[in-house]
């Protein structure tokens, strides 16, 4: 399976194409503002920079917060395009997730708790248990774990 991830919730512009359990390519952009203006061009960088088109994706991935409000919409809008252009199903993934995720195969084998600014005094703390990618992927879900904590993550969950 060949996924295209994105990420435009946080202090960067990140693209990656996952490949059967690899990255073929990625490129993550440090910035506090311009994701609306790096993300497609980013993506076209990550693909080209894999020799892969459009058609060969299977699916689009995009993180959903907590995070920047206009990130989130950035990344979403981009989502939704390219899903619709390529006929690729879409699917969300909250930020707090990929973070753990992120650290799990880094070889963190204990619990993962991963608070992040939410911004606008909503500190925002998920405890996340495990991430089976390919059944997220097949199921359209992700498991966010069994406790949150903060405003922000009140917030996000109404």
């Amino acid at each position: 399976m060949r996924v295209l991830a994105f990420d435009a919730t946080m202090a960067a512009c990140s693209v990656a194409l996952w490949c059967d359990g690899s990255v073929e390519a990625s490129l993550c952009d440090p910035m506090v503002h311009g994701q609306a203006e790096a993300l497609v061009p980013a993506v076209e960088s990550v693909l080209k920079k894999a020799a892969r088109s459009y058609d060969a994706l299977d699916r689009i991935a995009v993180t959903v917060g907590p995070g920047s409000f206009t990130g989130v919409r950035v990344g979403l809008a981009t989502a939704r395009g390219l899903g619709v252009a390529t006929e690729c199903p879409v699917i969300g993934v909250l930020t707090t997730v990929v973070l753990a995720e992120e650290a799990r195969l880094n070889g963190t084998d204990t619990k993962i708790a991963v608070a992040i600014d939410a911004r606008f005094v909503e500190p925002c703390l998920k405890g996340l248990v495990s991430l089976d990618v390919e059944e997220g992927f097949d199921n359209g879900l992700a498991c966010t774990g069994p406790y949150e904590i903060g405003s922000g993550a009140a917030t996000q969950n109404q």
